[in-house]
């Protein structure tokens, strides 16, 4: 989008296209176009991809030299953490499975006794 500062524009509006922030509220009127104005625009700079930066980013052992490898090892890592929070969520459905099938919790009348009576006497000193 080529624009600059202060400069206005309108756009047909449709609210598949625009994100949530810019729907119109109200359902007695529908809205055709929208209006903008840009109050600031940027440019993002970003670094030259050199072995300098590499080793900066990565280390000086770094075994990335190219930015082919970069790419790899970025889908490497991405898979390996999407493994390992399937991996998780798997291991925590097994446990509740666990719990909720065989374990069963057995509390002793003697410390429910206990914990009613410390209770009690609590709540009298208190009072």
């Amino acid at each position: 989008m080529k624009k600059k500062k202060n400069e206005e524009f309108e756009l047909d509006y449709d609210d598949k296209k625009l994100p949530i922030v810019l729907h119109h509220k109200k359902a007695d009127i529908q809205p055709t176009k929208i209006k903008f104005i840009v109050q600031d625009v940027k440019q993002i700079v970003l670094p030259e991809f050199t072995l300098d930066l590499l080793k900066k980013l990565f280390g000086e052992d770094t075994k990335i030299t190219t930015e082919a490898e970069l790419i790899d090892y970025i889908k490497e890592s991405i898979q390996q953490q999407k493994g390992d929070t399937e991996l998780m969520k798997k291991i925590e459905e097994i446990l509740q499975h666990i719990r909720n099938q065989s374990l069963k919790v057995v509390v002793p009348q003697t410390l429910v006794q206990e914990e009613f009576t410390t209770r009690i006497k609590s709540l009298e000193q208190r009072l």
